[in-house]
C-alpha cells in the first residue's frame, strides 16, 4: 500500500482506492554519527541532509 502522493509517480502500478483504511506511523531511527547508505539515501530523498563523519 502507498499514500495517495507516491500514485501519479508510478504510472503504471493498479490502483485500488481505499476508505476506511485504518491510519499508520513510522517511526524512523538512525545514527547521527555515521548513517548506513540506506539511510543517508533515505535522508538524501526527503531533502536532509546527513552530518558527514567529521561532524
Amino acid at each position: 500500500m502507498l499514500p495517495a502522493a507516491f500514485v501519479p509517480e508510478l504510472p503504471d502500478l493498479p490502483v485500488v482506492r481505499l476508505s476506511g483504511a485504518p491510519a499508520g506511523v513510522e517511526h524512523l531511527i538512525w545514527s547521527r554519527f555515521q548513517p548506513s547508505p540506506a539511510a543517508a539515501a533515505f535522508l538524501s530523498a526527503l531533502g536532509v541532509s546527513a552530518p558527514s563523519a567529521g561532524e
